[in-house]
């Protein structure tokens, strides 16, 4: 890929694109293919080589004169075509690596990948002699990669801890907030139905004294205060509107059982 160089200008102000940031090239960059070769001697035929590989769970491996293509493939395109894979070509001089890395896949995390994946592949091969001073240079770039991936990554998951504890923070306190108001709520509504409770038990004490009952018990009283009644104190009694007394007084009149004096 090629890196835009920022060149003084003649009065000694850069220039101010910024297409060599990381964020530049990662949003710009299209699908790449790498390779490399590890250096190796192949002490025997290719034949032992194949016999090895085998059970490394290639997706494909492709047996030819003077080499062996081995695939491993993580992804297709929708013609069937590899999209994300690892090719690994054995040589009797060699063995040649060569990788793809899709725009939307992290390039530092790929190369770790290829890395691990070709680490465990050449352990398992007997058949080389196998220069592992350039392995180790590579797997050595690759831990140093790793190392920067769990610290970008640690600052994110930092950054998203902190987040995400001031928002429950916040939440915690809205719930408890909500809590309270609706244990107010609770409380006004028991004490509204204790109020509705009253009110119908009078009701129902009132509409339980029918006309026939009012004017029994309004004559009885008549009978016992000699003809007297104390409308208010009668009300009282009978936990009845004076209205009400005043309506039986009145049913009793026009029925002749008593007379006004």
């Amino acid at each position: 890929m090629r890196r835009i160089r920022i060149r003084k200008k003649k009065d000694g102000k850069e220039n101010e694109k910024d297409n060599g940031t990381k964020e530049a090239r990662q949003k710009e960059r299209k699908d790449i293919i790498k390779n490399f070769t590890v250096k190796a001697k192949l002490k025997t035929t290719l034949s032992h080589v194949m016999k090895e590989i085998s059970q490394l769970g290639f997706s494909n491996i492709d047996v030819k004169k003077n080499e062996i293509i081995a695939m491993n493939v993580e992804r297709e395109d929708i013609k069937g075509k590899p999209y994300l894979y690892t090719k690994y070509i054995f040589r009797k001089d060699g063995i040649d690596v060569e990788y793809s890395i899709p725009k939307e896949i992290n390039m530092n995390k790929r190369k770790v990948d290829v890395s691990a994946l070709t680490l465990k592949v050449l352990l398992i091969l007997s058949e080389y002699d196998i220069d592992w001073k350039s392995i180790m240079r590579r797997v050595l770039e690759s831990l140093s990669v790793v190392s920067e991936l769990f610290t970008d990554n640690y600052a994110i998951l930092s950054n998203k801890y902190e987040l995400l504890k001031e928002q429950y923070t916040n939440t915690k306190k809205e719930r408890d907030e909500l809590y309270n108001l609706l244990d107010k709520n609770n409380k006004l509504v028991a004490d509204y139905e204790r109020q509705i409770d009253k009110l119908n038990l009078r009701i129902r004490k009132l509409e339980g004294l029918t006309n026939e009952t009012l004017k029994e018990e309004l004559l009885i009283w008549l009978k016992n205060h000699r003809g007297k009644i104390n409308v208010s104190e009668f009300a009282n009694i009978y936990n009845i509107t004076p209205a009400r007394v005043e309506e039986g007084l009145d049913m009793l009149l026009k029925e002749g059982y008593i007379s006004k004096e």
